[in-house]
């Protein structure tokens, strides 16, 4: 199954007009919305901690990812002169809930640095463009497990890991393999049993892999994929 990598397009961003109107200090309380302006928003940190920001937060919808629903949406915002955004609106859509996701993200967003005309800060709009691109799980960056790593994943297992009575009556040693698929979400999507070992076992581990509500996704180019991991557990934990 193909999973995803969404390529961030934030370069629609129309250069500023060097002739833009100047503003007085009067004028700069006004309501007045700007579309052009000397001095453009910023993200606080500038554009590489917008899209920093925007890969973290950012997931291909699943309806558009299983109907293989590509391309580029754009959505305008306002950054009023105190760096709120607000009325935020969809230019371009593609369908599968990939607008109603950018807005999602957007509206996370901390304040803005406002823009500047005049040396005044002003209400200006951002336009902003997003493209979701459809790419191959086997290339991720790093693959999905337990948050902290393999190391805490087994201190977990030895809190937590119950040796099953009949397992213990029968004197059951073992290594149960199991692989986990993990969404980008860091959700359990599904898992699959590599050998069995009997004796409440494998209810045991299923017990396990249920009281862990989060894991790490994997990730390629920082973006969160599907992704799968292949956990052991011991019996007798140890």
């Amino acid at each position: 199954m193909r999973s995803i990598i969404i390529f961030l397009i934030v370069a629609g961003l129309l250069p500023p007009d060097c002739h833009a109107q100047l503003t007085t200090p009067e004028d700069s309380t006004t309501d007045r919305i700007y579309n052009q302006v000397e001095i453009m928003p910023e993200f606080p940190g500038g554009h590489h901690e917008m899209m920093k920001f925007i890969n973290t937060h950012l997931r291909y919808p699943s309806g558009a990812r299983e109907n293989g629903i590509e391309g580029k949406v754009v959505v305008q915002f306002v950054v009023s002169d105190k760096g709120k955004i607000s009325d935020v609106k969809v230019l371009r859509d593609i369908g599968g809930g990939c607008a109603q996701e950018v807005v999602r993200v957007v509206k996370m967003m901390p304040a803005w640095k406002p823009a500047k005309q005049n040396n005044y800060a002003v209400s200006a709009y951002f336009k902003m463009p997003v493209s979701f691109v459809l790419g191959d799980e086997a290339m991720a960056n790093h693959g999905a497990g337990f948050k902290g790593g393999n190391e805490k994943f087994q201190l977990y297992l030895l809190q937590h890991l119950k040796y099953p009575g009949k397992a213990r009556k029968n004197k059951i040693i073992g290594v149960l393999g199991i692989d986990v698929r993990i969404d980008p979400y860091g959700h359990i999507r599904d898992y699959t049993f590599k050998n069995n070992i009997g004796y409440g076992c494998e209810e045991a581990a299923e017990k396990i892999l249920k009281s862990i509500k989060s894991w790490e996704p994997a990730r390629k180019n920082k973006l969160a994929v599907d992704g799968t991991c292949s956990l052991k557990f011991t019996f007798p934990p140890k």
